[in-house]
């Protein structure tokens, strides 16, 4: 039985802009959000690992069809580091994963559903060749990245990573021996690197398909209502007036960033272009272009490349 929804993915590595760029997709009429179904801790059950891949010993098309039809079994959405009331509240609600799902279960049945997952990055090609699911790929400046990483000292087993994507390390984006190293000497390397074999294996999979739109987070910054213009259109989205506004709110000078928090509510999305400039050291900055200057190069984001 066809889907009475239209899914649209919006994926990038972490801390590359998916959620806000997301949500302003959600301001279209008769739209819906999904949040990061991919997502060891909180999505799928059948989800083994961080960042699935078509490596992988096991197929991943049928968890992409049990998203595409909504059929979600989750996870409690609990993270290890969750304490008190708020690993109590996530036992008893559910996490951000669980919330969204329940709300589209729960309520009218949506034209189109945003699924915001950068958990997806290295699934993309499969998702929009084989499933035909429109793609947005999210890009924001390797520095910005790792100095998220470095705020939240997140780490992920790169080495890992890499071995599910390409055993042999003969890709023209996977890191040598050294850069490996590198890559697992703190927070802000293991963001440069991921960056590294997200966006690198991207570029390579996904040159000339047509429904991927690339958007790099500092054009929306500098010309949200242009480059949001543009990107309702090559999502099928109407772009109504209670959309634009809501776009100029969230758009709106100023802001702040929280120290220690994933995704904060209070903070303007324009903070993201300035917080983390002095956040790196001379050293961390030099490991950042270490590890993705090459790749910067092939990557079709440099300007967001809207078809």
């Amino acid at each position: 039985m066809a889907r009475a929804h239209r899914t649209i993915l919006v994926t990038g590595v972490p801390r590359s802009g998916t959620t806000p760029i997301g949500e302003v997709l959600g301001f279209a009429p008769s739209t819906r959000f999904l949040y990061e179904p991919l997502n060891y801790e909180s999505g799928l059950r059948s989800i083994e690992a961080y960042f699935p891949t078509v490596g992988d010993t096991r197929d991943h098309d049928e968890d992409i069809q049990a998203i595409l039809d909504l059929r979600l079994r989750l996870r409690s959405g609990v993270f290890p580091e969750d304490r008190g009331l708020r690993r109590l509240g996530k036992y008893v609600v559910g996490g951000q994963s669980r919330v969204s799902a329940r709300a589209l279960r729960w309520g009218p049945t949506p034209d189109h559903v945003i699924w915001k997952d950068p958990f997806a990055i290295f699934l993309v090609a499969r998702i929009a060749t084989r499933f035909a699911v429109p793609t947005v790929i999210t890009m924001r400046d390797p520095h910005a990245v790792a100095a998220s990483f470095k705020r939240l000292g997140w780490s992920f087993d790169i080495r890992g990573i890499q071995r599910r994507l390409d055993p042999g390390g003969d890709a023209p984006w996977a890191l040598s021996e050294d850069a490996l190293t590198l890559a697992e000497s703190g927070s802000a390397a293991t963001g440069a690197a991921l960056w590294r074999l997200g966006y690198g294996h991207a570029s390579a999979t996904t040159a000339g398909l047509a429904n991927i739109a690339w958007v790099s987070v500092e054009d929306v910054l500098e010309q949200p209502r242009a480059v949001y213009e543009r990107l309702y259109e090559f999502c099928g989205l109407e772009l109504s007036e209670d959309a634009v506004r809501a776009l100029e709110d969230k758009y709106r000078a100023g802001g702040r960033e929280t120290p220690t928090r994933t995704h904060d509510r209070h903070r303007d999305v324009g903070a993201v272009a300035t917080y983390w400039h002095g956040s790196l050291t001379e050293e961390e900055n030099a490991a950042v272009d270490a590890l993705t200057a090459d790749v910067r190069v092939g990557v079709p984001a440099s300007r967001s490349g809207l078809p």
